[in-house]
């Protein structure tokens, strides 16, 4: 049975200009080439951000997650399963990996439930609740580096919206990946001071998110972090994609950003 040897999502600004992502491309390539088995994740907010405020359309976030009523998640998807799915796509095949761009819909690979914070209608946005990992082993075992958008399967059979970190933490569950590299714009998870947290576990986590250290963005992330670190006991880190050699540093056990782990 094919499994995942690692699970790296991109996301924040590591990926917003040709450039980062030729050289994302290579890091990845590198490691492919190697032998490892990877599986790409990515978002891509910002992206939706300008076209939905090219359109008119107001963005909302909860919790940094964001709202989606159905004329956001219809722009959701031509972004995230359309235009930044196949400029990944196309970088790694430029960098001489095969890869295959598919959403957790394809395959049914991620399954979810509404998410519905206090009550709120959030709109279609979907919380990680399992999957099929069939067409992500196929994928892996003929050679490819599945590259994933976060669009899934909602409990109605419709499309939701997810986070990308929730994403990439279900499916490095679902494949028992070793490893899940969260990679944006940031160096890892900074404490009061600003300073980067080398190691956070699940009672520091919560203290911090408690007290607004943590907030925005950086919530959805920590948790997913922590519930795959609990899960599983995978290792998990938060770092920056942006400086060059962090994936490839990371992949070759360096400790780069802030590694995510369970409470003893």
């Amino acid at each position: 049975m094919t499994a995942a040897d690692l699970v790296v999502k991109i996301g924040g600004r590591c990926f917003e200009d040709r450039d980062s992502i030729d050289a994302l491309a290579a890091e990845l390539a590198s490691l492919a080439k190697t032998g490892v088995r990877l599986v790409l994740v990515h978002g891509g907010g910002a992206s939706l951000d300008r076209r939905l405020e090219r359109l008119g359309i107001e963005t909302k976030r909860v919790g940094g997650l964001r709202l989606t009523p159905p004329e956001v998640l219809e722009e959701a998807v031509a972004v995230y399963a359309g235009i930044e799915n196949k400029r990944l796509v196309a970088a790694l095949e430029a960098a001489g990996v095969r890869a295959a761009g598919i959403t957790g819909v394809d395959g049914g690979s991620v399954t979810t439930e509404f998410w519905k914070p206090d009550g709120l209608d959030a709109g279609r946005v979907g919380r990680v609740t399992g999957g099929d990992a069939t067409l992500l082993r196929a994928l892996l075992g003929a050679g490819f580096v599945p590259v994933v958008a976060p669009i899934a399967l909602g409990p109605d059979g419709g499309l939701v919206n997810v986070n990308a970190d929730e994403i990439a933490a279900g499916i490095a569950r679902l494949l028992r990946a070793p490893r899940l590299f969260l990679l944006s714009d940031v160096e890892g998870v900074r404490d009061a001071s600003g300073a980067t947290v080398e190691r956070l576990d699940e009672e520091a986590a919560e203290r911090a998110i408690a007290s607004g250290t943590i907030r925005d963005g950086m919530v959805p992330k920590v948790r997913a972090a922590l519930d795959v670190a609990r899960a599983s006991g995978a290792r998990v880190f938060i770092s920056s994609g942006r400086a060059g050699g962090s994936l490839r540093r990371l992949a070759a056990g360096e400790r780069v950003g802030t590694i995510v782990e369970a409470s003893p």
